[in-house]
């Protein structure tokens, strides 16, 4: 659900545009999606990034703003060097990628019209300026297939990008009780998680009766007896949040936030699916927002730590 894509550095120089403007005009056509629906592999651990910053007299205004932002909102993956020798062209740079791409599959390679021409018979390779033609570029920026398998591995496929590039999850799902049959594998999706702050959100009562509401410490019984043990393995701390009602079900992180149809429950059917659809930047703000302790008072909170 979260795409992870390379460009090769030309995408930021303006010499490689038949002028300034048309590079402005292009990294401006880019900026909304690579801010808020992808991520963008760093590639040679990092030396992409560093290369652009040297030559930042190449970018224009907006290429300079655009890479700044691009590391200040942690969208940037950095990824193991695969070439022998470090990349001289953005020629080179494209086959850094594609070999990347051979180990780990990316969404695609974005790159300028000379790059495309050289790689004119790779579908993985597109040009910025043909950028809206290329099937795996729509793909990633309209967020993927809006309905998803049920069963534990499909949430994971769906998910464990975003989990593991994350620096802040929130799982919210009503109905989340990690004792039940239908959320006994949850732990794996927690277990992708590589974030800093993780949190989980339900309400008070179980089921559709709202009288059955178990205690405080019955709460915290149930999460840390079958979550303690990835807590501990994993080294994070985990933030538990009962809440008097509520009724969505949302992943919200830093990077992508979604709406899910069904909630983080699974099942052993292979036709089970459920739809999923990407929120904006403002509905995740929102969200966070109304699930945050000092703007609404929970029925109970507390930390499960290693």
């Amino acid at each position: 659900m979260l795409h992870e894509i390379a460009l090769t550095p030309s995408v930021f120089h303006s010499d490689a545009y038949s002028s300034r403007e048309e590079c402005d005009a292009h990294l401006q056509g880019i900026w909304t999606d690579l801010l808020e629906r992808l991520l963008v592999r760093d590639l040679r651990n990092g030396d992409w990034y560093k290369q652009l910053i040297r030559e930042k007299r190449r970018c224009p205004n907006a290429g300079q703003k655009l890479l700044k932002q691009l590391r200040a909102t942690s969208r940037l993956r950095a990824f193991d060097s695969m070439l022998g020798t470090p990349p001289e062209t953005d020629a080179d740079w494209c086959r850094e990628a594609l070999e990347s791409h051979a180990r780990e599959a990316l969404s695609g390679v974005l790159g300028c019209k000379n790059v495309k021409r050289e790689f004119r018979d790779n579908s993985v390779v597109a040009s910025i300026l043909q950028r809206n033609s290329s099937d795996w570029w729509n793909e990633a920026t309209q967020g993927g297939a809006p309905r998803i398998g049920r069963r534990a591995a499909d949430l994971v496929n769906a998910f464990s990008l975003v989990l593991r590039s994350a620096r802040h999850v929130m799982f919210l799902d009503p109905h989340l009780d990690p004792g039940r049959r239908d959320y006994a594998e949850f732990v794996q999706l927690l277990g992708c998680c590589c974030a800093d702050r993780i949190e989980i959100h339900r309400v008070c009562y179980e089921g559709m009766r709202r009288d059955s509401i178990p205690t405080n410490e019955e709460w915290e019984r149930r999460f840390t007896n079958k979550l303690g043990p990835i807590v501990q393995a994993k080294g994070f701390h985990l933030e538990v949040v009962i809440w008097p009602d509520e009724h969505d079900r949302h992943l919200v992180t830093n990077l992508a936030s979604f709406h899910l149809g069904h909630g983080f429950g699974s099942t052993s059917s292979p036709k089970a699916r459920m739809t999923c659809s990407r929120l904006s930047r403002k509905q995740s703000e929102s969200i966070q927002r109304d699930h945050d302790p000092q703007v609404n008072t929970p029925r109970h909170r507390f930390v499960i730590s290693p």
